[in-house]
């Protein structure tokens, strides 16, 4: 068993610019997440592109520092009022909030939203008035500003003495009071662990997690997000997932991932109090015995088309099939909206006026001109199914079904000792991955339309 690192898990709150995800770079810089000669962006948590075009943080995102021992991740919130919901969940995986906010505006309504949020969660906030170097800076009226919220969400006495700070987060600076300068955000590090203990060692307790977000990686396919509340969480071994509804499955997760600063890494095991990454949802639908498909198919009465999916020879490509369709859709749809988005309005005009309709437009405009777009996706993901049905079979069958892909049979022979025949497995699935790209590049070939 790993030894277990003292954790405490906060999140940033505040409303949209008050300086959120420029803390949490504050954060990472002075942790020495980043290399000497790294060059960083600004805002580096904000990595969807809809995020850095509006400036705002829109989904969520974690990350985590060492300091003094203690690994504290960090949670940056969206600010924004559309994405509430959002905030709502991920307030549900921490010990504690820093509430940020800006010096001269004051707590703004989304301010209170957040706040009411932590408030009802038990939650102990930390108090950040940021900007201070602004010319209309009020920072000691902003506090009382603060206290009035405070009271008039119905806070408690414990909740009422909290900590307040002053600080420049764009330049990375957190001060004690007004008067006492500071050069770091080290007054923040130290308030956070004086304010919060680490959590409890849970670890001998039976497994309790909840997953609080979901998102999505290219090769894997849908995570889930959630902390530990109690015990130890390893990968393929089985647990009992519980839904809203309160029904019961049997789930096995494939991989587990912890935050490393910005980077998810993979762990043997996940202890309680920390903020992990689970693997496996395809795991838990083709799952034998308690999977979703085969649940679902029972409760409506057609047990009888229950299957081993990825065990049963005739329909375990079918099986494969639909995950890597499912893993692969998001991504190329993603690729054919920007490609369409380009295509200018009045070709669209011009072809109503004509009398072509929605159907006629789709296959005598669209169509033709995204056709090069459709023809390198359609390459790529020729290549990746060859190389992700190996991880689907091996996700979902823990090696145990007998299903076999010619990457599985590369893989089963090498580590057998056959080293000749995994490399001659190897080198025939290249050349019939080249092979079968170069004739899907000629049959889809047609002449270059411009606009």
């Amino acid at each position: 068993m790993s030894e277990k690192e003292k954790i405490i898990n906060i999140a940033v709150i505040a409303h949209v610019d008050a300086g959120k995800s420029t803390l949490v770079d504050a954060f990472l810089r002075q942790s020495d997440v980043f290399r000497s000669n790294e060059e960083v962006v600004d805002c580096v948590m904000d990595s969807n592109d809809l995020e850095r075009e509006r400036g705002i943080t829109i989904y969520s995102k974690n990350c985590s520092v060492i300091h003094d021992g203690v690994k504290i991740n960090i949670v940056d919130t969206p600010g924004h009022a559309d994405f509430s919901s959002e905030v709502e969940r991920i307030i549900k995986t921490v010990d504690t909030v820093i509430l940020l906010v800006d010096s001269s505006e004051g707590p703004m309504p989304q301010t209170r939203f957040v706040l009411s949020k932590s408030l009802e969660m038990g939650l102990r906030p930390i108090l950040l008035i940021n900007k201070i170097d602004k010319k209309d800076a009020r920072p000691q009226e902003v506090v009382d500003e603060v206290y009035e919220l405070f009271l008039d969400l119905n806070a408690s006495d414990e909740q009422l003495d909290f900590p307040i700070l002053y600080g420049i987060a764009k330049q990375g600076i957190v001060q004690y009071d007004l008067d006492t300068p500071s050069d770091s955000i080290e007054p923040l590090f130290k308030t956070i662990l004086k304010h919060r203990d680490v959590y409890p060692d849970l670890d001998d307790e039976p497994l309790q997690m909840q997953v609080s977000a979901l998102a999505y990686d290219e090769y894997i396919g849908r995570l889930g997000i959630g902390r530990i509340y109690q015990g130890v969480l390893k990968p393929q071994t089985q647990y009992v997932v519980c839904d809203s509804f309160g029904h019961e499955r049997t789930n096995t997760t494939s991989q587990i991932f912890v935050y490393r600063g910005l980077s998810r890494v993979s762990v043997e095991e996940a202890h309680s109090g920390d903020i992990v990454v689970i693997a496996g949802i395809f795991a838990a639908i083709y799952q034998p015995s308690n999977g979703i498909l085969n649940s679902f198919l029972e409760m409506i009465g057609l047990s009888g088309l229950t299957r081993a999916w990825m065990g049963d020879p005739d329909i375990v490509n079918y099986s494969i099939i639909v995950a890597l369709i499912w893993q692969a859709i998001g991504y190329y749809m993603v690729m054919y909206m920007a490609s369409m988005s380009s295509i200018p309005e009045n070709l669209y005009e011009a072809a109503s006026l004509e009398g072509a309709g929605k159907i006629k437009q789709f296959f005598m405009i669209t169509l033709p001109l995204i056709w090069n777009n459709i023809r390198t996706t359609l390459t790529f993901f020729v290549i990746s199914t060859i190389n992700l049905s190996f991880m689907f079979v091996q996700i979902n069958t823990e090696g145990s079904l007998g299903t076999e892909v010619p990457l599985n049979y590369m893989y089963n022979k090498a580590f057998a000792g056959n080293y000749s025949y995994g490399m001659a497995a190897g080198v025939c699935i290249f050349l019939f991955s080249f092979a079968l790209s170069g004739i899907l590049n000629n049959i889809t070939k047609r002449d270059v339309l411009e606009f």
